[in-house]
């Protein structure tokens, strides 16, 4: 599932130099901005003998920092990316059937410097999946 959200983020034009998987949340500034997609929880419920529930809380992060060359903050900067996100992620609610449903579930956002230039936005997302018992790469119809 996480392949598939980033594969889909990286396939789009405006995202595709700048979406990354597994980075750590701290980055250099002149690497913004850029999205990060994480899983941030897994909450696994068991159906029956062979097949478990799982919804998965799944955070992808758009940081970016204030361009003073171009006088955009970092907010007119974020949100549209962040808009660009939602918009993909609702086009096809199942991931291509990976998954049975995904729904936005929040937003925050942080300053992430001590001048407030750095601003990170999350979007939540909550994704709801079953997959075999004894095999979580197998997803369970």
């Amino acid at each position: 599932i996480m392949k598939a959200i980033y594969a889909l983020l990286k396939a789009d034009p405006v995202m595709t130099d700048v979406v990354f998987h597994d980075r750590p949340f701290s980055l250099e500034q002149d690497k913004l901005p850029s999205i990060d997609v994480d899983i941030l929880d897994a909450q696994p419920e068991q159906l029956s003998k062979s097949v478990h529930a799982y919804e998965v809380a799944v955070a992808v992060t758009v940081q970016a920092a204030d361009d003073l060359a171009l006088d955009k903050s970092s907010a007119e900067i974020a949100d549209p990316l962040v808009a660009s996100i939602h918009a993909l992620l609702m086009q096809d609610r199942t991931l291509g059937g990976l998954c049975a449903q995904i729904n936005p579930a929040g937003r925050r956002q942080r300053r992430a410097d001590m001048d407030g230039s750095l601003r990170a936005v999350e979007s939540l997302w909550s994704i709801k999946y079953a997959c075999e018992a004894n095999d979580i790469r197998k997803t369970a119809r």
